[in-house]
C-alpha cells in the first residue's frame, strides 16, 4: 500500500483515537515491567517462593538467582528456609512473610 497523506490529518488521527508514536524499545520496556508485576502479584499469593521466582520477578531487586540465595541465607530467620522436590530435583524455598521482609529490608516495594 502506498499514498500519502496530509501531516495535519495524520496528527488529527493520532489525537482523536489518543495514540502516541513512541520508540520501540520504550515499549518493549514498558510491556517487560508488565509481565514483572503480573509475575508478583502471581507469586504473592503463594506460600512460599524458591531462589528463582524471586529473580526472575525481580521482588529484590534486579539480582541473579545466586544473589537471591545468599541474601536469603543471610537474612532468613531460622525455620523461614525449607527444602521441598520439584518433580526428581530438591529445590529450597523461602516464606513468603521472610519474602516480603527481605524486600522491605532492600528497600524493595512489593504491592
Amino acid at each position: 500500500m502506498t499514498g500519502t497523506i496530509e501531516i495535519s490529518a495524520f496528527m488529527d488521527h493520532l489525537e482523536r483515537n489518543d495514540l502516541v508514536i513512541s520508540p520501540r524499545s520504550l515499549v518493549e520496556e514498558r510491556l517487560a515491567d508488565l509481565e514483572i508485576v503480573k509475575l508478583q502479584k502471581k507469586y504473592k499469593r503463594l506460600p512460599a517462593l524458591s531462589y528463582k521466582e524471586i529473580g526472575d520477578s525481580r521482588i529484590w531487586g534486579a539480582i541473579d538467582t545466586r544473589s537471591v540465595k545468599k541474601f536469603a541465607q543471610k537474612y532468613a530467620k531460622p525455620g523461614e528456609i525449607f527444602e521441598t522436590k520439584k518433580g526428581q530435583r530438591p529445590v529450597q524455598k523461602i516464606t513468603i512473610t521472610a519474602v516480603e521482609r527481605i524486600a522491605k529490608q532492600r528497600g524493595e516495594v512489593w504491592d
